[in-house]
C-alpha cells in the first residue's frame, strides 16, 4: 500500500508574511515570517549577513533555532524545540489584515481544490 503522508509535512504552517526579528551572531535584523509551524519557519530576509544559528521574535513570541535551507532571500527555520500549539493559536489571533500585496501565492494543487 503506497503512503499517502508521502511528501507531505508533519505540522500544518501558519501562513503570515508579518514582520519579525532575526537575531544572529552579525546582528538584529528585520525580516518577513512567511510562515510558521511549531518546527520552523520560513523567512524572507535581505541584507542578512550567512548565519547558523538564530532567535526569531515576532508578536511577543521567541524561539531558538538553525537556517536549515537558504535561496536567495529566502530561507529556512528550524527550531531547537517545538513551539508550544498555543503560540500558534495565539499568532493566527494576533495577525492583521494582511496586505493583497504581501500574501503569498497560492499554489495551483491549492487552488484546484
Amino acid at each position: 500500500m503506497p503512503d499517502t503522508n508521502l511528501g507531505r509535512r508533519a505540522h500544518p504552517r501558519l501562513r503570515l508574511a508579518i514582520g519579525a526579528r532575526l537575531i544572529t551572531h552579525h546582528g538584529t535584523y528585520a525580516v518577513r515570517l512567511d510562515n510558521l509551524s511549531v518546527t520552523g519557519a520560513h523567512l524572507s530576509r535581505p541584507n542578512v549577513e550567512d548565519f547558523t544559528g538564530c532567535v526569531l521574535r515576532w508578536l511577543g513570541f521567541e524561539a531558538l533555532g538553525e537556517k536549515v535551507w537558504q535561496r536567495g532571500a529566502y530561507c529556512g527555520i528550524r527550531f531547537d524545540q517545538p513551539l508550544p500549539e498555543s503560540w500558534i493559536a495565539e499568532t493566527r489571533k494576533q495577525v492583521p489584515i494582511i496586505p493583497d500585496g504581501w500574501l503569498l501565492p497560492v499554489p495551483s494543487r491549492v487552488r484546484r481544490l
